[in-house]
């Protein structure tokens, strides 16, 4: 039997229609999510740390992290060093990296996860250079 003829055998059987699965019944549901998600966070190492106002976050980064040299940020309004602007835009360029801020667009409350595109970061690599990821 050929290929076309077994995937056309396959085709020609009709299968039940189905509904959609009630998303209220998938994984755990958090009374309070943002909470977990702090749990998580800390669990694995992380710090939860709030902020009001944009003005802060820099603030904040110079303080917690004042020997990094090698910085990259991406959030609106920053003056640290942003990724597209590196010195050498080559992947190899970025190993000696000491802080990447990138933004996410949301987190998971389960384990703390951070989803990021690489809209974001050109570089994919700066995630796992640098010494440290906010």
């Amino acid at each position: 039997m050929t290929r076309e003829a077994i995937l056309g055998a396959i085709r020609a059987v009709p299968l039940p229609s189905s509904g959609l699965p009630d998303l209220k019944e998938i994984g755990p549901l958090y009374p309070d999510p943002v909470e977990q998600f702090k749990t998580a966070l800390k669990a694995v190492g992380g710090d939860w740390v709030e902020i009001d106002s944009m003005d802060q976050i820099e603030e904040y980064l110079r303080a917690k992290f004042p020997d990094a040299k090698k910085r990259f940020c991406d959030y609106p309004g920053a003056t640290l060093t942003p990724l597209d602007a590196a010195p050498n835009p080559e992947p190899q360029g970025l190993k000696d990296l000491d802080l990447v801020v990138v933004r996410g667009d949301f987190g998971v409350a389960e384990n703390a996860a951070v989803w990021v595109t690489s809209e974001r970061v050109p570089h994919r690599v700066a995630y796992f250079c640098a010494q440290h990821l906010v």
